[in-house]
């Protein structure tokens, strides 16, 4: 009788160990969150996160100074938007983004013009004189403003394009 006991214990010690074994690995597993800086700068690239990666880009120089800051060549690529923005030279000083020799690009036009003023708290792209080019029509005007990818100008001349 002692030894049926006993064989009973080891069958039964043989197929619980495994279980318990199991539990106590599932519960040392460590798992490691990958943290993203929210701006990067190597080689004359940047990357901007924001939980994921959300713009990229390069410039070739940038330059912080006592009220802000400056960037020559600077190209931006948005990922989750899907424009493109480059200038020139770009001044970012408070809140204000001011660009010279400016493109913009987002999936219905491209727009150029000298000089543009972006407003990071409204978000709102604007400026004079301007150049702008879709797959419909090509224009230019005298002010332009672009919010929520939507383009609102003042003295544009445009022409469309017409199919024969």
């Amino acid at each position: 009788m002692v030894k049926i006991i006993f064989f009973a214990l080891i069958v039964l010690g043989v197929m619980v160990y495994p279980l318990l074994l199991e539990q106590k690995t599932n519960v040392q597993k460590k798992v490691f969150h990958k943290e993203f800086p929210e701006l990067k700068f190597e080689k004359g690239k940047f990357s901007i996160y924001k939980g994921r990666l959300e713009k990229k880009g390069g410039f070739e120089s940038f330059s912080k100074y006592k009220n802000g800051y400056v960037a020559l060549r600077l190209n931006v690529e948005d990922l989750f938007k899907k424009e493109t923005y480059k200038a020139d030279k770009a001044v970012f000083k408070n809140e204000t983004v001011t660009g010279y020799g400016v493109f913009y690009q987002n999936s219905d036009l491209t727009l150029l013009t000298s000089k543009a003023l972006y407003d990071k708290t409204t978000k709102e792209l604007k400026g004079e004189k301007f150049r702008l080019k879709s797959k419909d029509f090509r224009g230019e005007g005298k002010k332009f403003r672009v919010e929520d990818k939507n383009l609102y100008a003042e003295g544009i001349t445009y022409f469309l394009k017409v199919e024969k």
